[in-house]
């Protein structure tokens, strides 16, 4: 399969245990810059367009993403936090975005038990490269007045003023200039 086009971004994911070697992880567009937490090559960061912070301990992942905000203080840094306890550190950190990973797997894992053609779908739905899959973009000047579920591919959500609007829910109203939307892009192949 053909790398995507577009231009050229890089993630940098920080971990705890040795790193692998990166030269598998920049042949593509969509590169992985895998470093240390303790590298000191961190100023990289500065030239990502996002960073993963994947490490072993939540501490450790509040203290790189410090870092990272010193370094890179308008890159969005995406930050896997264990504990739910520690989701407010993270953020206060700097992080943009938290997955918290214990909970996400287990919610998975329950899912998996009771419905699991559900949790089959919900994998594809997080897999990039699968149809169908979520996908978040800008609303586009056509479709500005119109209602969410008037779109060709599902709407889910509405993020307006940095708020998460379901799109079903009355506050997401009809479409304005700066919304960005939450899709199932490409139902149908």
């Amino acid at each position: 399969m053909p790398p995507p086009a577009g231009p050229a971004r890089s993630t940098h994911r920080h971990r705890e245990t040795p790193p692998r070697p990166a030269s598998t992880a920049t042949r593509t567009p969509a590169a992985n810059v895998v470093r240390s937490s303790n590298d000191s090559d961190r100023p990289g960061a500065g030239r990502a367009t996002a960073v993963v912070v994947a490490v072993d301990r939540d501490d450790t992942a509040v203290l790189v993403t410090l870092s990272i905000r010193e370094i890179a203080p308008t890159v969005p840094v995406t930050v896997a936090i264990r504990e739910s306890a520690n989701l407010r550190a993270a953020r206060r950190a700097g992080a943009d975005s938290v997955v918290l990973s214990s909970e996400t797997a287990g919610r998975m894992l329950g899912l998996a038990v009771a419905t699991p053609t559900g949790a089959e779908l919900v994998d594809e739905l997080l897999t990039p490269e699968t149809v169908p899959s979520l996908t978040e973009r800008q609303v586009r000047a056509e479709e500005i007045g119109c209602a969410p579920h008037g779109l060709p591919d599902p709407v889910v959500a509405v993020v307006r003023n940095g708020q998460l609007l379901r799109a079903g829910a009355s506050e997401a109203g009809v479409l304005e200039a700066a919304d960005r939307l939450v899709q199932v892009r490409h139902l149908v192949g």
